[in-house]
């Protein structure tokens, strides 16, 4: 048997996966304990926040997701993050036009 691996299975989750000759399939785990599902949920939320930003040019979606994010200080640097990607990046980004 194989060791398990984590297989990418959608925006911002993973899950333990075999594979074998009839192709991916689930391994269940169980819960996660509270402290590491709690960090699962922030970075879904952060993927769904960005997510929106990009589809729907929703510039405080893109400043809440920057926001919770661990690793920025505070909302002003969301906001300079955030104002400096869509500078930079404006022409990949029609949404926000």
């Amino acid at each position: 048997m194989r060791k398990p691996k984590i297989t990418v299975i959608g925006a911002g989750s993973a899950s333990f996966g075999l594979t074998c000759l009839r192709g991916v399939c689930g391994v269940s785990v169980g819960a996660l304990p509270q402290l590491a599902a709690e960090f699962c949920n922030r970075q879904k939320l952060i993927v769904d926040l960005a997510v929106k930003a990009a589809v729907e040019g929703d510039r405080k979606a893109a400043v809440r997701a920057l926001a919770i994010d661990p690793m920025v200080d505070d909302l002003e640097s969301a906001e300079r993050i955030v104002e400096d990607g869509l500078n930079t990046f404006k022409k990949y980004l029609p949404a926000f036009s």
